[in-house]
This record gives structure tokens, C-alpha cells and sequence, in this order.
């Protein structure tokens, strides 16, 4: 058996030498995230530590997870490990894949710990939903209309159509400006179509967080993440990482638990 291996977090890239007894016990990064020592790449995410409260939302469930309680859950189970190899990189490294107006907004010493836009397939879902239960029904009126001699009819359905094309096409770029982004101080959300918005969340002001499930998220893969603070109330539509986001979003008490 080696005398040590080699431990790579899968939050941020850190990588550590640990002694061979801590394969499959329960390790924080120094970038405050919690998963399981493993020889190989870790990719369990610790959710059991989170116990939600399922309900009833409309349009899907929704999973309650208190980031105080899985704070101090966690900080009874989890071990330091000594040695330090790798660092994650600065905001100045990791903003190069972000959008300008979010990478000008991060200091000079944050780390980007998690960053994630709409997927393109959940753009695509939510214009068809569009075009299916508001543009079908405007084109079947349109043709009644024309198939009746109506002039007024085809006019108003025509008008119907382009008020949808125009609609459709400022929601369309407000899904695809959609961002989101986890650093080791705060969450930084973009959202907007016409006007472009940038709410800044710091991370201990998180009270606790929503998983919500609806239409779109079956059809695509996701889950919604809505995340309550303190005066503020986020929605996070269609992440496909939502397990990522929660663990990241739920280690909100560093000063609990030792470090790699």
C-alpha cells in the first residue's frame, strides 16, 4: 500500500497528498466543499447530510434544505488533512470563461467555484412550449378566419402571430443571458432580456434553499434551485447540477471544520 495517494477536489480542482486510512472518510476542501476521500477523482456529493421537506409546489415538487442545519451536520463528521499541493485559481484565471459584465464584477483574489448558463435544449423546450400552446391556436384561428372569407379574423391572427414572434424572441434572449455563478464570498445571478440585472447574494446571508421540479425541468433533465436570503428571493431556473450547487451553496459554516 502507498504511503500516500493523491486527492483531487471536484469543486475546485485542488489536489492534495492524504494517507492511505482516509479513502472513504469524509474530507473538506479549502474551498469549503465536502465529499468523500477516494483514490481516484471524488464525485459523490454528500446531499445526505441535507434533510429536506418534500412538498407540493405548483407545476412540481419542491425540496426545502436548511444551510444552517446541514452546517452543523456536517461539522461533526468531517477530519483535516495536512499538505497542501495546488491552489484553486483567482477570479482572474476562472473570469476569463465568464461573461464580461460578470468577470469585471468579481475581486481580485475570489475564486470561481462553479459557473453554469442555461443549457441550449432548455432554450429550445421553452420556445416550443411557446409556439405549442400559444402559437398552434393562433394559426388554427387564422386559417378558420381565412376558410370563412373574415378579414378581420386573418387580422387579428396575424397580429397575434407577430406579437407572439416578438415576444418570443425577447424571451428567448432573456433565458440565453441567464447565468449563474458560486464564488468562495457570494452567488452572482444574471438575469434579463431587454434590461440585463446582476443580483449578488453574499454566501452566509443564504437562509436555506428550494429545489423545485417543473415542467420544463422534466422534459430537460433539470431542477430549479430557488435560493431565500436574507430581504432577497433568487430563482435559479433549470441547473443541470443541482446536487453541485447545493453542496457548494450549503457549506456556509467554514469556521466549523478544519481545512485541507
Amino acid at each position: 500500500m502507498p504511503a500516500a495517494i493523491d486527492v483531487k477536489c471536484p469543486a475546485c480542482g485542488h489536489v492534495t497528498e492524504v494517507a492511505p486510512e482516509w479513502v472513504g472518510r469524509q474530507a473538506r476542501c479549502q474551498c469549503g466543499f465536502t465529499f468523500v476521500v477516494s483514490p481516484a477523482v471524488p464525485t459523490q456529493v454528500l446531499a445526505e447530510t441535507c434533510e429536506p421537506d418534500v412538498g407540493e409546489a405548483a407545476g412540481g415538487v419542491v425540496e426545502r434544505i436548511s444551510v444552517t442545519d446541514t452546517a452543523g451536520a456536517s461539522s461533526s463528521s468531517v477530519g483535516s488533512v495536512a499538505s497542501t499541493t495546488f491552489r484553486p485559481a483567482s477570479a482572474v484565471q476562472n473570469s476569463s470563461g465568464l461573461p464580461d459584465d460578470l468577470g469585471s464584477l468579481l475581486g481580485g483574489g475570489e475564486r470561481v467555484h462553479y459557473s453554469e448558463t442555461v443549457p441550449p435544449r432548455t432554450v429550445y423546450v421553452k420556445a416550443a412550449s411557446w409556439i405549442l400552446l400559444l402559437g398552434l391556436p393562433l394559426v388554427l384561428v387564422t386559417l378558420g378566419a381565412l376558410a370563412g372569407n373574415a378579414p378581420g379574423g386573418v387580422c387579428a391572427g396575424m397580429t397575434g402571430l407577430g406579437t407572439l414572434g416578438v415576444g418570443l424572441l425577447v424571451k428567448s434572449r432573456g433565458w440565453r443571458a441567464r447565468c449563474f455563478v458560486i464564488t468562495d464570498h457570494r452567488i452572482l445571478v444574471r438575469s434579463g432580456s431587454l434590461v440585463t440585472r446582476v443580483q449578488m447574494i453574499p454566501r452566509h446571508a443564504v437562509v436555506f434553499l428550494c429545489i423545485e421540479t417543473g415542467l420544463v425541468d422534466r422534459l430537460t433533465g433539470t431542477r430549479s434551485v430557488r435560493i431565500h436570503a436574507a430581504g432577497q428571493d433568487v430563482l435559479v431556473p433549470n441547473s443541470s447540477d443541482v446536487d453541485r450547487v447545493v453542496a457548494l451553496l450549503a457549506e456556509v459554516g467554514h469556521g466549523h471544520d478544519d481545512s485541507l
